[in-house]
């Protein structure tokens, strides 16, 4: 089990050219991360097809996420949405220092 304590707008990393995914606590079929996006998009030509189901809030900021059918959803401070797996997605845009919570839940 990984875990740890801690404020999720303390260290925060620097700007960088890509995010930051941080795993703040990992027990058997959950892992909750902390992910810092700076004006990061996932390349157009990637998708995210992932076996797990992945709820998400927006701690700060303000991220854009793009469905494979062409919808898009945008998400700011305090939005939360699911992300049901096989469901495919990626960011289509996010503001300097938005900070993601994002839960894994394995089936």
């Amino acid at each position: 089990m990984v875990s740890k304590s801690g404020n999720i707008f303390k260290n925060l990393p620097d700007p960088i050219d890509e995010e930051i995914f941080e795993v703040l606590c990992a027990c058997g079929k959950v892992k909750i991360e902390r992910i810092v996006s700076n004006e990061q998009r996932t390349p157009s030509s990637k998708w995210y097809d992932q076996t797990w189901d992945e709820w998400i809030l927006i701690e700060q900021g303000k991220g854009v996420l793009e469905y494979e059918d062409g919808s898009t959803q945008t998400l700011k401070k305090g939005d939360f949405t699911l992300i049901p797996k096989g469901v495919k997605h990626r960011v289509f845009s996010t503001e300097q220092s938005t900070i993601w919570l994002a839960i894994h839940m394995a089936r």
